[in-house]
């Protein structure tokens, strides 16, 4: 709301409303204004597919303008619907595996390079983020996320009153009965990426609209190869123009609202690991300025600390007169 009242001060003709989206009525809330901009209440891949549902119905079936867009959202908290899209767009990141399957999982591990980092698929951030170091820890976590599935094939035209004392000694067993108290979803899947060595530090590069855009390195947590979440910002050193103009035209191409991209270095290439426009906000203010990246122009540098709910609602005006929603 700060921010919009920001633009109303200047001069802007906005009519600003708090809506409740999280009532029964929402839907009729939301359709009493032209734009909606919105944010979770709550994070978290189960209520994630709620949110991204509320904002397709809003953007295709009634037709409102919505930042953040679908585009920006539908892929949150999915590792492997990012991994698509990387691909189709090619763009360069560490090699990917993605395996649905038990067998499957197992015949792309017997010809790994270790180490890999083995990812949660569903979720943000780096807390189910792992080193897998040789063959014996790959095959253990395959069978921790087959378990429901090995156990299915081991049974299949069988007792499963009768087999349950042959199969006790199995270490996947137990990971299934874990996982059926737990009351966990019993067909998963198995995401990972190559290791990239050499890297103390990761970048980030946060684009919000077309052309604005904030740069910053994380280090890595100490005696770890993860930068995510390890608090160690390096506010001072440039980041290389070049990757921000290539992010921020990938931004254009996804025709997301907003979009942050970490992103590490491989012999001195880059490489993105994942994506989210989802993420704190204190770091960009804290940083001297952004970065203004138009099309076909070198980056610049501007001078002045933002807020990143400042240049969204700047990017929601600009959304919303090419929408023909408000006047020039």
């Amino acid at each position: 709301m700060t921010a919009f009242e920001g633009l109303a001060a200047e001069g802007e003709n906005l009519e600003v409303q708090l809506v409740d989206l999280e009532g029964p009525d929402w839907i009729e809330n939301a359709l009493q204004h032209d734009v909606i901009v919105w944010k979770p209440a709550y994070m978290g891949s189960a209520i994630a597919s709620q949110f991204i549902a509320k904002v397709y119905t809003l953007e295709h079936l009634y037709r409102r303008l919505v930042v953040p867009n679908f585009n920006t959202i539908w892929h949150f908290e999915n590792k492997i619907a990012q991994a698509d899209i990387f691909r189709r767009y090619d763009v360069p990141t560490p090699k990917t595996w993605v395996a649905f399957d038990y067998h499957a999982a197992r015949k792309a591990f017997a010809n790994a390079t270790f180490p890999v980092v083995a990812k949660d698929a569903m979720g943000a951030g780096s807390a189910r983020v792992r080193l897998i170091r040789d063959a014996a820890e790959a095959e253990r976590l395959v069978e921790n996320t087959f378990a429901h599935q090995i156990w299915r094939e081991a049974v299949e035209g069988k007792s499963r009153q009768a087999m349950i004392p042959r199969l006790i000694s199995k270490r996947w067993f137990w990971r299934k009965v874990v996982g059926n108290v737990m009351a966990e979803e019993r067909f998963r899947s198995l995401y990972w990426q190559e290791f990239v060595p050499g890297n103390s530090r990761d970048l980030r590069v946060a684009v919000i609209g077309q052309n604005r855009a904030y740069a910053f390195w994380r280090g890595n947590r100490p005696n770890d190869f993860r930068a995510s979440g390890s608090g160690r910002i390096q506010y001072d050193e440039a980041p290389p123009t070049d990757v921000i103009s290539y992010i921020a035209t990938l931004s254009r191409r996804l025709d997301v609202d907003s979009m942050a991209f970490d992103i590490v270095f491989d012999e001195g290439q880059f490489r993105v690991t994942e994506m989210s426009y989802g993420y704190q906000d204190t770091v960009p203010h804290k940083m001297a300025g952004t970065w203004i990246v138009n099309e076909g122009q070198s980056p610049s540098f501007v001078q002045g600390h933002v807020w990143p709910q400042e240049l969204w609602a700047r990017w929601t005006l600009e959304r919303a007169r090419r929408a023909g929603l408000m006047g020039s």
